[in-house]
């Protein structure tokens, strides 16, 4: 599952890097949806690293 995680947030980097990560930008409802996802994602990184200790 961590390695779904890694995926994903990368994913959701390469979209926020992208020419889509402009449009996003400019629509605030987008760019708040983006932004929970990278924080979900981030949240659940956190929970797994610390179950792996």
């Amino acid at each position: 599952m961590k390695g779904y995680m890694d995926a994903l947030d990368t994913l959701l980097s390469d979209i926020d890097e992208s020419a889509l990560g402009l449009l996003v930008k400019d629509d605030v409802s987008l760019q708040e949806k983006l932004s929970n996802a990278a924080e979900a994602v981030q949240t659940c990184k956190y929970i797994f690293n610390r179950t792996n200790l």
